[in-house]
Parts: C-alpha cells; sequence; structure tokens
C-alpha cells in the first residue's frame, strides 16, 4: 500500500507532464492559462490525499502569491507571438518553464500540506522560498522525467473546467461570475468523490484506500 508521500509523488509527476504538455500549446497566453489550470487540479488532488479542505478561490490566490507574476512563463509565451520562429523558439522553453514551475509548486504543496491540516495555514514565506529553490531543481528533474516516460506521447488530461470561461465573451464571463464561485456543500463532497475516483483509476490509490476516503467523504453529506 503505497503511503501519501509516494501517492503525491505521483500526482506531482503526472501534472508536470501535463503542464509540459500544455505548455508547448503554440497560442501565445492560451498555454499559460491551461499550466495553471492544471497546477490547481494537482492542489485538488493533493488535498484530497493529505485530508484536506480544497478552496479554489483560495488555491488561485495560493498559487499567485507563491510564483508571483509568472514572468518566466508569460515571457516564454508571449516570444510565441513573432510568426514561425516564435512559436519554435517559445516552446522549448514553455515546456522546461512550465514543468519546472508545476515541479517546484508541486514540492511546495507537498511539504505544507504535510504539516498542516488547513490549507489557509500555509507558511507563505517559506513556501516562497522553498518554490524559488525548488524551481531551479525542476529544470532538470523536468529534463529527466521527460527522457524516463518518453514525453511525446500525451497522458490523459485533468479537468480544466476553471480555464473553460477565459475561452466565452466577456457578458457570458460577467452573467455567469456569481454563479460558477457558489458551490453548494454537496457540489464540494460530489467534486471529491470525483477526484477521489481520478486517482483510483490512475493507480494512485488502491482499492481499499479509495473506499476508505470514500466513506470519510460521504460522511459530509
Amino acid at each position: 500500500m503505497a503511503d501519501k508521500s509516494t501517492q503525491a509523488d505521483r500526482v506531482i509527476d503526472n501534472h508536470i507532464l501535463w503542464s509540459m504538455g500544455a505548455g508547448a500549446l503554440p497560442i501565445p497566453i492560451v498555454d499559460v492559462a491551461a499550466v495553471t489550470a492544471i497546477q490547481l487540479n494537482m492542489l485538488k488532488e493533493l488535498c484530497l490525499i493529505y485530508d484536506v479542505d480544497y478552496s479554489d478561490g483560495f488555491g488561485k490566490n495560493l498559487i499567485s502569491s507563491i510564483v508571483g507574476a509568472g514572468v518566466a512563463k508569460v515571457g516564454a509565451s508571449a516570444v510565441k507571438t513573432i510568426p514561425v520562429v516564435g512559436a519554435l523558439l517559445g516552446g522549448v522553453p514553455m515546456v522546461v518553464l512550465s514543468g519546472a514551475s508545476t515541479y517546484a509548486l508541486g514540492q511546495v504543496f507537498k511539504s505544507q500540506l504535510q504539516v498542516t491540516t488547513v490549507l489557509s495555514k500555509f507558511d507563505m514565506s517559506g513556501a516562497k522560498e522553498m518554490y524559488k529553490d525548488a524551481f531551479e531543481k525542476g529544470k532538470q528533474y523536468v529534463k529527466d522525467l521527460r527522457d524516463r516516460v518518453g514525453f511525446g506521447e500525451k497522458p490523459g488530461t485533468p479537468e480544466a473546467d476553471d480555464n473553460k470561461g477565459d475561452q466565452t465573451d466577456g457578458k457570458k464571463d460577467s452573467d455567469n461570475s456569481a454563479d460558477s464561485k457558489q458551490t453548494t456543500g454537496d457540489d464540494a463532497v460530489f467534486e471529491k468523490l470525483r477526484i477521489l475516483g481520478d486517482l483510483r483509476d490512475k493507480g494512485i490509490l488502491t482499492e481499499d484506500e479509495f473506499q476508505q476516503k470514500k466513506q470519510k467523504i460521504l460522511a459530509q453529506l
């Protein structure tokens, strides 16, 4: 039976690969939005493993606070606006930067979730410092992981519904913003069950672990 740390490492590696795939998207800015959605999904799954309640709004603020303005990622994305050459030059660094950023965030999330049961109690100062160090290590880790798994074959993509609203017109975003941010208690429970099922299907959780966590989540209904 895999322990929580091993389960967390698998989740992080999966999301690094997804981030690398998203970073290779030839459309400027969209790649950054896709990577952010993947990183949010990673935080959701890690919170479930460590039995920590997840908040979508806080998760977005947390990533923004730790990563900062994301100058490196946006810079690599912006290069893609240069016709032909931009897609070639921008794609390569964006793949590495996206994977390294996800690796670094994964290490920060894992470290913090191991010592706190409340998302809002993250040590932000320590998290930012750890992110900077892990980001540099992540560049090499990404290259090693890519070689290890034969990057190029697309793994399954996590749900990125948060990103869909960005593709609609401004009116729809305005009309639906209030509804999209309101989640009932039951909806939150069902979302946890969905993520739990994904973790089992990916082999990160055993059937016994799935059933144990499922019962704990259903008790919240």
